[in-house]
């Protein structure tokens, strides 16, 4: 055989990878390994991979981050469970989005908003809306993993199948039930950054997950059973090799056991700094001063034991003509008499209602005296201040100053805002899928600070005064609706004759006699949203 050829054939190791998954693939077919105790170990390993460290691992790790990712995730993953200051800040930015929606037509006319076609596209896109809950799924699967470990594999899953491109009609027949929307979590340390499009970033997944015996293919999207044909299918080489230049519709290339997934498909990945491809938890650097916490909080335990205890002392005094002291046993009285005062002082000491009398001169009583009573508490608020802006609603360092606060909430929000155009890129790809003649452009707003909802009622209801009203879902969002919900609460109010039992509320400014007590002396009080400091009505939310 020559050499060439020699060169051409597999590996012993490539074989028997090949066997292997081959064997795997009969589980399609058969019942698995499977037990409830399985499916609940699968189930952790998704998205939970945390990895004890010490300090010196945490620093050496730090300083090798583009080698050590992975390794970094796993200990954020471990701080946010070991340290509660590193634990309140991850919950604390996790806490912050509303997802607050609105959305534009981008290719209608002036014309187009009165046809038919523009109102079933739309009455499309609210159908859509409303069979996937994308405030919990944002909220409760991916943000999450953006500030945890810094990036999130999913698939957007339609439980009529793969998701595919027909527009949601209510007399499809080819849609025999109602479909519902979700993300599914991926197996994270299966998925890996190779790419990305015009939408967002691109994935390829390792299928021999499914060769675990105890994973069950059939839980994952339907694409998986042909992909995982195709891994192995000789005769299909040729038409799947490795492009990463494929348009999303051929993207269904392999590499050993890998393979490139699509958005067309259902994958998505969120990242939560898209401007870089090195995947490391966004408050990496915070596990160094919260690591020590702990210490910290040994040492501080110690000093308030040690304050617990004190030392009684004194002189033992001379015989009166042998003040010099230069002769043996010259003292008052004898070191056995000393040891028999000594029995009864101890004794005394451990209840304070003895008394005892004790033969010493200038007689002391000493105390561990801790000139840093507050390293614990300086400790925690230096970690928490160099994890949050808004450091005082995670750690209470006794802020008084209103203003303060408020930038520092507004500056967190302004760092989590930056996910918002993700996640409306994603919606828009998937929910203009289900729609016909028109396409829809996505926006998500809004924090969960009250005094920022109150700015934005405030700016929508000025805009009303002058005579701009906007569409529903704008009054939605700035109120903390979801749009489809607030109009179908609208049309229920109008048509429902719910006007007919509603008594009308009197306007308070308007009424003439008697004043409420917070315009009896002038103007009504003013409100968060008002404050006079100028940094506070000087920053910009929108």
């Amino acid at each position: 055989m020559g050499e060439k050829e020699n060169d051409s054939l597999a590996t012993e190791e490539q074989v028997d990878a090949v066997m292997q998954f081959a064997n795997g693939l009969n589980q399609f077919f058969r019942t698995g390994t499977w037990t409830p105790y399985t499916q609940n170990v699968n189930l952790l390993s998704l998205n939970n991979s945390p990895v004890k460290a010490t300090y010196k691992d945490l620093v050496d790790a730090l300083s090798k981050s583009l080698s050590n990712a992975k390794d970094i995730q796993g200990y954020s993953e471990f701080m946010a469970v070991f340290d509660t200051i590193y634990s309140k800040t991850i919950n604390y930015y996790k806490s912050i989005l509303a997802f607050d929606l609105t959305w534009d037509c981008v290719n209608a006319k002036k014309e187009d908003y009165q046809t038919k076609e523009y109102e079933e596209d739309v009455r499309r896109l609210r159908k859509f809306l409303t069979n996937f809950d994308y405030k919990r799924e944002f909220n409760e699967k991916v943000i999450p993993a953006l500030v945890n470990t810094g990036i999130f594999y999913g698939w957007f899953r339609d439980s009529s199948g793969t998701i595919n491109d027909n527009p949601l009609d209510d007399d499809d027949v080819t849609i025999k039930r109602k479909s519902k929307y979700s993300l599914q979590i991926m197996p994270q340390d299966r998925c890996k950054l190779t790419g990305y499009w015009e939408n967002g970033l691109l994935y390829d997944f390792d299928m021999s997950y499914f060769l675990n015996p105890t994973v069950d293919i059939r839980l994952y999207d339907p694409s998986f059973i042909k992909k995982s044909k195709e891994v192995i299918d000789k005769s299909s080489i040729k038409g799947l090799q490795y492009v990463p230049s494929s348009q999303l519709d051929s993207r269904n290339g392999t590499y050993a056991l890998w393979t490139q997934t699509s958005p067309k498909d259902g994958a998505v990945v969120f990242k939560f700094n898209e401007g870089n491809f090195n995947i490391i938890p966004p408050f990496a650097n915070l596990m160094k001063p919260t690591f020590n916490n702990t210490n910290i909080h040994k040492l501080q335990m110690d000093k308030n034991i040690a304050s617990a205890w004190a030392i009684l002392y004194g002189n033992i005094g001379l015989l009166d003509k042998e003040k010099s002291g230069q002769k043996p046993n010259q003292t008052a009285f004898t070191p056995e008499a000393l040891s028999k005062f000594m029995e009864l002082v101890q004794g005394a000491l451990q209840s304070i209602m003895k008394t005892v009398a004790l033969p010493l001169e200038d007689t002391r009583f000493g105390q561990f005296k801790d000139s840093n009573a507050d390293m614990e508490t300086n400790a925690l608020q230096t970690s928490a201040g160099q994890g949050a802006y808004g450091s005082s609603l995670i750690y209470n360092t006794n802020t008084t100053n209103q203003s303060v606060v408020l930038n520092g909430v507004i500056a967190d929000y302004n760092i989590m805002r930056k996910l918002y155009p993700q996640f409306a890129s994603m919606l828009g790809y998937y929910a203009n899928k289900k729609t016909k003649k028109f396409k829809f452009e996505f926006e998500f707003d809004g924090s969960n600070f009250p005094f920022e909802r109150e700015y934005r009622r405030k700016a929508i209801n000025e805009l009303a005064s002058v005579g701009i009203t906007l569409p529903s879902q704008y009054w939605a969002s700035a109120y903390g609706y979801k749009p489809h919900m607030f109009q179908r609460a609208l049309e229920e109010a109008h048509y429902g004759n719910f006007q007919d039992v509603l008594t009308p509320l009197a306007n308070m400014y308007q009424t003439n006699g008697a004043q409420t007590k917070e315009t009896e002396n002038g103007r009504p009080k003013k409100d968060v949203t008002e404050q006079s400091d100028s940094a506070s009505r000087s920053q910009d939310y929108n």
